[in-house]
């Protein structure tokens, strides 16, 4: 146990889904957890960004199974859905809603640079206006 930082990292991601499930759950359990860069990871979804879950050391073991519970559980979803009510319109916007997903869920280096640069700009210009 550090007395200095009784929290311990346990989890890490980039979907808010999955994040918000894992805030419930363990709010519904009562454990002492702590989410740094939600908001970051909310804004561009990239690994180095992920939102991370620390929880207090004295609820690490029991928040772990439950976590591993939730991964499990995510893993292993299947999604039945009835498709008697659904039109071409519906499955078009599903389509469409799967690739946009797909496509954030994969940042490229271009887009990462990109938006590094435009940061130094922005920096740049701030400083040279003072």
């Amino acid at each position: 146990m550090n007395v200095d930082n009784p929290y311990i990292f346990i989890y890490s991601t980039s979907d808010n889904l999955v994040l918000n499930l894992v805030r419930s759950r363990f709010k519904e359990e009562g454990y002492d957890f702590r989410i740094l860069n939600e908001q970051i990871s909310n804004i561009y979804p990239i690994p180095s960004f992920e939102a991370r879950v620390f929880v207090h050391d004295d609820d690490f073991a029991e928040a772990k199974l439950l976590l591993q519970n939730i991964t499990d559980s995510l893993k292993t979803r299947k999604i039945d859905p009835d498709f008697r009510d659904v039109d071409h319109d519906d499955i078009e916007y599903e389509r469409q809603v799967s690739l946009r997903e797909e496509e954030i869920s994969k940042a490229s280096w271009k887009e990462i640079i990109l938006i590094l640069i435009i940061l130094l700009l922005v920096i740049m210009f701030v400083l040279f206006a003072l």
